[in-house]
């Protein structure tokens, strides 16, 4: 996984009140560690204050920012991933600016993984090791799987003294003295950040931090238990209504709309030997290379005439979710999109919901809010997981059909009885 991609997501869904909500019984929102604050003796907590410049010996007269003040404090290791991250927030709601410490010790970024004392070099956001970043004005986007905000700014010199930083330690905890941070662009696809125009600066003359880990930060995935698939075996044909979501359900009929303004019911395919349906963002680049090697086996533009010449009984349905920002696609991006990575716009389809509910299958009684998929994952269960404190969601995100009966076979994220194409391979062979 790209170590931007894991911080999205950490950072996201770390912000449980909206990241996370309660399914069933009514019992409102459920959050999963979602806050670990700092007291003043510890050097966070409430008493931070912006500090005069003294405080670091910096002189700030053309500082346009200065300061921090932070209202809740967070922090999570991620040892599998090798990733440990500090968020300092203005607000316990949104909006709010944000102020993270992202240490990524993996050889490929070389950061920092215990106590010491940390020159910034200025290195870009795609290649730190230790990455400072002020966020602003921030809101959980509407498809509950980003955070939109107005600004962002790097920091490209001063000092990172850490006085705790065990990615199987307690918490991570430090001071930053002196830092500068200048407004910058952060390419989604690449991360190579990049100066604005009229940039604006923020300076930290001194700025004390601290955050506990998760109880258990070395287990990232404490669900060891079977996944739930149904208990009846599948009806014979399709199910207009389904009588599940699980692996082993037929699943319902439901409709969806390409770049074209074009409508595709699901049941349409009903008699066909695969659906595979296949959920991507705008801003996946493993989506767009997955679309890409599509098209060069079957025909650019990719359609379904072209994949059944080659295939019959196999059929694609592309889904979607997002635009390049982590919001919702317009028919307009889904054309480009699709004529972009080689795919006919008629073969693209668009799901984007308004902070839909989809269970989790652990913790038992919890969940997300989603925009991306929301159509999909609402009659597809996506077997999604809390890892610690946050839920990661693979994409390209796949699931697979029997296509006599709309039975669900398997996904990306639970695939009994083989790996998701060996299966394919099985039901074409039927």
């Amino acid at each position: 996984m790209r170590k931007r991609m894991l911080t999205a997501l950490l950072v996201l869904l770390m912000f449980t009140p909206f990241g996370l909500v309660g399914c069933g019984g009514g019992d409102g929102p459920t959050t999963l560690n979602e806050d670990s604050t700092g007291t003043a003796d510890e050097g966070g907590g409430d008493d931070i204050s912006l500090q005069s410049p003294d405080a670091g010996n910096m002189a700030t007269d053309e500082c346009d920012n200065i300061g921090f003040v932070a209202a809740q404090h967070i922090a999570q290791s991620m040892p599998d991933y090798e990733t440990m991250v500090y968020v300092g927030l203005t607000s316990e709601n949104a909006p709010f600016d944000e102020l993270a410490v992202e240490l990524y010790y993996s050889t490929e970024y070389n950061g920092p993984k215990t106590a010491g004392t940390y020159e910034l070099n200025g290195e870009n956001y795609a290649t730190c090791g230790l990455c400072l970043l002020i966020r602003t004005n921030c809101s959980p986007a509407p498809s509950g799987q980003g955070l939109v905000c107005d600004k962002e700014f790097l920091a490209t010199t001063g000092t990172v003294q850490l006085t705790k930083a065990d990615p199987n330690g307690t918490g991570l905890a430090g001071t930053l003295t002196n830092v500068v941070f200048e407004e910058v662009a952060i390419n989604p696809d690449t991360w190579q950040s990049q100066a604005v125009l009229n940039a604006e600066s923020w300076c930290i003359p001194s700025y004390n931090f601290t955050g506990d880990f998760a109880s258990d930060p070395g287990n990232t995935n404490p669900f060891n238990g079977d996944m739930p698939i149904a208990t009846t075996p599948a009806d014979a044909g399709c199910v207009t209504n389904g009588n599940g979501t699980l692996v082993g359900s037929n699943i319902a009929n439901f409709s969806l709309q390409n770049c074209n303004g074009d409508t595709l019911d699901l049941h349409e395919y009903c008699g066909s030997k695969v659906v595979h349906l296949k959920g991507v963002t705008g801003w996946c680049p493993a989506c767009m290379a997955d679309m890409e090697a599509d098209a060069a086996e079957y025909g650019n533009p990719l359609t379904d005439e072209k994949v059944q010449a080659k295939r019959p009984g196999y059929r694609i349905v592309y889904v979607l979710g997002e635009n390049a920002q982590n919001g919702p696609p317009t028919a307009v991006f889904c054309s480009q999109f699709a004529q972009q990575h080689g795919v006919d716009p008629s073969y693209l389809y668009m799901d984007y919901g308004n902070n839909v509910p989809i269970p989790l299958i652990f913790p038992e009684g919890s969940g997300i809010t989603a925009g991306s998929l929301a159509t999909v994952w609402t009659h597809i269960n996506p077997y999604l997981t809390a890892q610690g404190n946050s839920v990661e969601i693979p994409f390209p995100w796949d699931a697979v059909m029997r296509g006599t009966n709309m039975e669900y076979r398997t996904s990306t994220t639970f695939s009994p009885g083989g790996n998701l194409y060996s299966i394919i391979d099985q039901l074409m062979n039927e």
